[in-house]
């Protein structure tokens, strides 16, 4: 949860865009996917949750390229 405000008021500070708060919203919708994934701490899950978890800062990475793709100033 702290990162997610993080980022939104790191989004609202840089006035980013629609891509990027788009791409901060599937990065909590795959935080709440890891969650699921290690909601009965089964060593599986928790190791999947893990190596997914590279997603995340490649969304927000993306949408921050999308930003700046169509808001070239």
């Amino acid at each position: 949860v702290i990162m997610l405000m993080a980022l939104v008021f790191i989004g609202v500070r840089a006035s980013m865009g629609f891509w990027y708060y788009l791409s901060v919203a599937i990065a909590a919708a795959l935080m709440a996917y890891h969650q699921w994934l290690a909601r009965n701490r089964d060593p599986a899950g928790c190791f999947k949750a893990f190596l997914h978890n590279h997603l995340i800062g490649l969304v927000v990475f993306i949408g921050i390229v999308l930003h700046y793709s169509f808001n070239p100033g």
